[in-house]
Formats: C-alpha cells, sequence, structure tokens
C-alpha cells in the first residue's frame, strides 16, 4: 500500500474539509460471509456521495497511480468490478483519485483519466496507466494518443486546471475519512485495507444488502 499526504500538501485541501464534514469509524472486514449476487452502479466522475435514504449499499474506492499495489488493483481487481457490477442500482460505487500533488506524475495522471472521461474513455485511461511502469506527462500524453483522443485537445486539457477542484475536493474527503494510504475500499461503514481480492469486496457488500 502506498502513504501519501505531505503537510504542506494538507493546506490545499484544508478549504474543502469545512463544506464537507463528514467522519465514520471503519470496522474490520467480515469473512466468510455468503456470495453476493448483486451488482452495482460505478460512477467516475463528480462530488463524494452522500448518504441516502433506502437499502442500497454505498462503495467507495480510494486509489491512485505509480505506486505497485495501486497498478495491482487497478490492473487486477477494478476492472472486474467493473465488468461484473455495471448496470444494478442496488449499490452505489464511487472511485475517487487521490493522487500526491508533490507528485506530478499521479497528479497528470488523475487529470488524464478525468479529461479522456471527455470522450468516454475514462476506463480505457485508467486501465492503461495502472499498466504503465513508469508514468509521466508524456506517458499520459502518449496514451492518450494510444486512445485516439483529439491530441491537441486532450494536451490542454492536462495542462489546465478544470478537474482540479473534483480532484481537490475528493482528496479533503478522503482526509475526512482519515485515510492515509492507498488502495482502501469501504462499503458502508467496512474498511477492506489493500488490494482486496473481488470475492471478499462481494462478501461485504452482500452482507449489507442481506441486512
Amino acid at each position: 500500500m502506498k502513504t501519501f499526504y505531505s503537510s504542506t500538501f494538507l493546506t490545499v485541501v484544508l478549504a474543502f474539509l469545512a463544506l464537507l464534514g463528514r467522519t465514520g469509524t471503519p470496522v474490520v472486514i467480515v469473512q466468510n460471509a455468503p456470495t453476493p449476487a448483486f451488482q452495482t452502479i460505478i460512477e467516475p466522475i463528480g462530488p463524494a456521495l452522500e448518504a441516502e435514504e433506502g437499502s442500497k449499499v454505498k462503495v467507495e474506492i480510494f486509489n491512485t497511480f505509480d505506486c505497485q499495489s495501486c497498478n495491482s488493483f487497478g490492473q487486477g481487481i477494478l476492472p472486474q468490478l467493473v465488468e461484473k457490477y455495471g448496470g444494478d442500482d442496488h449499490v452505489d460505487m464511487h472511485l475517487f483519485l487521490i493522487p500526491n500533488r508533490a507528485s506530478e506524475a499521479e497528479l497528470y495522471a488523475t487529470r488524464g483519466a478525468y479529461c479522456a472521461a471527455k470522450y468516454n474513455l475514462f476506463w480505457d485511461m485508467i486501465y492503461k496507466m495502472h499498466a504503465t511502469e513508469e508514468l509521466s506527462k508524456r506517458e499520459v500524453d502518449l496514451l492518450g494518443q494510444e486512445l485516439g483522443l483529439p491530441i491537441l485537445e486532450f494536451r490542454s486539457c492536462l495542462d489546465s486546471e478544470e478537474f482540479d477542484e473534483t480532484i481537490g475536493r475528493d482528496i479533503a474527503y478522503a482526509q475526512v475519512r482519515q485515510i492515509s494510504y492507498v488502495p482502501v475500499i469501504f462499503v458502508n461503514d467496512t474498511l477492506l485495507l489493500g488490494a482486496q481480492p473481488v470475492e471478499n469486496i462481494e462478501r461485504v457488500i452482500n452482507k449489507y444488502l442481506n441486512n
């Protein structure tokens, strides 16, 4: 797992904390739960999810790029979740990309994902970046070319601050959730640390759906 957030960087996101006002105490992972049968909606873009009334289960994934466990999760587990859980409305799932802005590679990778989303290629870009051993602004640019993105528009997006407010808000929310390493998954108030097998995630989701 990767640790991140310097004291200098935290000053960037403090303004967002007052807007969020959300806290929670995670519990340990549930073991030996039944095999799940439900699917999820994965919503990659937008603000932190708000609590909803009803029986929906909230799944929050926090991850970044440029670390072994992050890439292992992004290449092996995340694609399975996207493929397996697309289209069902029993669960709200949200991926929070939370780079350390002290790392140029992570910042440009996160911007690259959101810029690619403008052309409906969010997941394609995510998977390519997780499969790249040494990310950089140049590598993100090349991956955009591989995906056939309009290169001038994509480069302009990478160099802009178009999505920095969204990124900052999600990082601030991760701080409120007391997350200091990635990848991490919350299923309601259950915390799953690291690159958990898909089966573990499914078991916890199913536990809440069956309550």
